[in-house]
């Protein structure tokens, strides 16, 4: 039985890489890949869930405190979780309709709705932390940045909140510059090369 990670490296090189296709190397493919969707599938579902948890709970700290203490603002959070769940498990991730690989943005989304959460709970430090955890996974948890400083009001605190992100970010990035920058790059020079049907600017001229 062929194995995952270390004894499937080199013949998944030559999967990829040289288009080998004998029986050994499609086998340590085919293996590789269905443990792969499995986990991913695991992933996907605990992070839904915790997206939703989060869901409710941004919205059960919306409101006056006289809404937060009614029962029907509970409901609302509750529908709004579930409205949540409900449209990610039947449309992209595919967990009840069918097992897919394509929602690498739970990762982001999800260090995105947390550093929103401790932003209105008045933890702009931590949401700092979370910002950048998000932002160097993919960029757009980055835009709590701004809203850290509609938020916070004081220019000091935000100036605080944007220093712990910029900070965290260049310290992960660092070691990777270091052994090769050019690599490291790799991955915003493609973004930048991307057609403008994948962009946001394709849309106001529609």
């Amino acid at each position: 039985a062929t194995k995952l990670f270390a004894s499937d490296t080199e013949v998944l090189a030559r999967y990829f890489f040289e288009g080998d296709r004998n029986v050994d190397v499609v086998a340590a493919y085919d293996h590789s890949f269905v443990v792969m969707k499995r986990v991913w599938m695991v992933f996907n579902a605990v992070f839904i869930a915790a997206q939703a948890w989060l869901v409710y709970r941004l919205h059960s700290s919306a409101g006056t405190p006289r809404q937060l203490n009614e029962t029907s603002n509970k409901y609302e959070a509750l529908l709004a979780a579930g409205a949540f769940v409900l449209f990610n498990l039947t449309w992209r991730s595919q967990i009840v309709i069918g097992l897919g690989c394509d929602q690498f943005d739970y990762f982001p989304s999800f260090f995105y709705l947390l550093g929103l959460w401790l932003l209105v709970e008045g933890k702009p430090r931590g949401a700092a932390a979370i910002t950048a955890v998000g932002a160097l996974i993919k960029i757009y948890p980055g835009l709590l940045v701004p809203l850290a400083w509609a938020k916070e009001g004081q220019p000091k605190r935000a100036a605080i909140y944007t220093a712990i992100v910029v900070v965290l970010c260049l310290a992960a990035a660092a070691p990777f510059l270091f052994v090769n920058a050019d690599i490291f790059m790799t991955t915003y020079q493609w973004s930048g090369t991307r057609p403008g049907w994948e962009s946001v600017w394709i849309y106001p001229e529609k």
